[in-house]
């Protein structure tokens, strides 16, 4: 979840370090995505997470 705000934080701060920089910066999320991330976790937080991601998650592809 941190990394959600770790790129918004970097969207925000792109034209601070490039201000003549043509280039722009656009932040899209795709929803909830299908990972292994909740074989990572302790249960009962894996069962949760992975019946979550099963019903509401989308592919990888």
């Amino acid at each position: 979840m941190q990394s959600f705000r770790a790129i918004d934080l970097l969207g925000a701060a792109y034209p601070h370090g490039h201000p003549d920089s043509p280039v722009r910066y656009l932040g899209y999320h795709p929803g909830v995505v299908r990972t292994g991330i909740p074989a990572a976790q302790p249960q009962p937080l894996r069962a949760l997470s992975g019946a979550s991601l099963a019903m509401f998650g989308v592919s990888v592809e």
